[in-house]
């Protein structure tokens, strides 16, 4: 008999934890016909051989059952906030810890990218690839928008002398 907690694709080795229903030493474990435990996302049949125990015979690469190695849950994460405020539409860079296809960006449930400055929740779908699931709607964190930082500068400069005071126009 095959049994084991459910097991996600972590990029390591899983193994399969064996036992024979007649308490025989469990031996010879093969995945698919492979003696190298998988690692990849899959069904693997598994086989093993079971020694004799008291009134029960051996067996030899006997069916112990399916080991299932499931997908695993990508992570979405901008890169490029905080942004500062420039009157123009600023875009969140998102990606996807599985390097799927990120598509279908929202900002607080709007496809439109924000122009003024505030925290803006954003989530996006990610493809699904390789050994990872794909993820619909998933968030992936606050794309900010920052307050800039005004300027001065000074309109009517230069001035003519003619001996009177004179005062800037400072905007």
């Amino acid at each position: 008999m095959c049994s084991s907690d459910l097991q996600v694709y972590t990029g390591s080795q899983k193994t399969a934890t064996v036992t024979c229903s007649s308490g025989g030493a469990v031996s010879n474990i093969q995945y698919a016909a492979s003696s190298t435990a998988p690692t990849n996302i899959g069904t693997y049949a598994v086989t093993a051989d079971c020694a004799a125990n008291g009134n029960y015979a051996a067996l030899t690469a006997a069916s112990a059952g399916n080991f299932v190695i499931s997908s695993a849950t990508p992570t979405l994460s901008i890169t490029n906030s905080p942004q500062v405020y420039t009157g123009s539409q600023k875009t969140a860079t998102v990606t996807c810890s599985s390097g799927g296809a990120v598509s279908n960006i929202q900002y607080a449930a709007s496809s439109t990218a924000p122009t003024n400055i505030g925290t803006y929740a954003v989530t996006a779908d990610c493809a699904a690839n390789g050994n990872y699931a794909a993820l619909t709607a998933a968030s992936a964190g606050n794309f900010v928008i920052s307050s800039a930082t005004p300027t001065l500068s000074i309109t009517n400069s230069p001035q003519v002398y003619t001996g009177s005071q004179k005062t800037a126009t400072v905007t």
